[in-house]
């Protein structure tokens, strides 16, 4: 990323590099005044991050997936608690059959 001069209106269409495939988009940036960075898109929505970025949204993956693994997990568990209670109920009213028709 580079520091870039004030002045730049971010209403301006983005400029296409035509070597690099994309396009020039310039942001504020607390610490720095703008940045110029790049997006894939014209309209700067698909920017190409940072290193620091990317790692920050690697482990915001990681963390997600690893929380929709949990919940998979209590669903298979409560899906299992659900089915041994059925099964024993049913074995409950099986024995009760067989003692009416012994009776």
């Amino acid at each position: 990323m580079h520091v870039i001069v004030p002045g730049h209106a971010r209403s301006q269409p983005l400029e296409r590099s035509d070597v690099l495939g994309l396009y020039w988009l310039v942001e504020p940036a607390p610490d720095l005044g703008r940045l110029l960075r790049l997006s894939r898109d014209s309209a700067g929505r698909d920017r190409l991050l940072s290193d620091d970025e990317a790692r920050v949204a690697e482990a915001e993956r990681r963390a997600a997936e690893a929380k929709a693994r949990a919940v998979e997990a209590e669903a298979r568990a409560v899906e299992a608690e659900g089915r041994r209670i059925a099964e024993a109920r049913v074995r409950e009213l099986e024995a009760e059959l067989a003692r009416r028709s012994k009776g």
